[in-house]
């Protein structure tokens, strides 16, 4: 797949049309069927409210990169993602549980 003479690199960035494309612009997750990118997932220590998709995870590591730290998680299907979270006072630590959300409008479309 090629992109379109007229998309912009946000556009390609943000709605990329095959996992190919995808994974060259930059980190992707694939939770089940779904596929979004690491800043779109959302860490809390406490279980959201049931409005939205939620997965719970084991913190695998955490890296700090200045404006954000970079999390490993494992997910209890065994799979693995990683998820972008802004610096705070009360990060997770290796080995705790979390929960991440996402916006459904956040998930890509991608051809395998």
């Amino acid at each position: 797949w090629l992109p379109s003479a007229g998309s912009t690199p946000r556009e390609l960035y943000s709605n990329p049309q095959s996992m190919f494309v995808a994974r060259f612009l930059g980190d992707v997750n694939r939770i089940g069927s779904v596929n979004i990118r690491p800043e779109n997932l959302r860490i809390t220590r406490e279980q959201p409210p049931s409005d939205g998709p939620c997965q719970r995870a084991v913190v695998e590591a955490c890296t700090f990169l200045g404006s954000h730290v970079r999390f490993q998680l494992r997910l209890p299907s065994g799979e693995s993602c990683l998820a972008d979270s802004a610096v705070t006072g009360d990060l997770a630590q290796p080995s705790d549980t979390v929960f991440i959300t996402w916006q459904r409008r956040d998930q890509m479309e991608l051809v395998i």
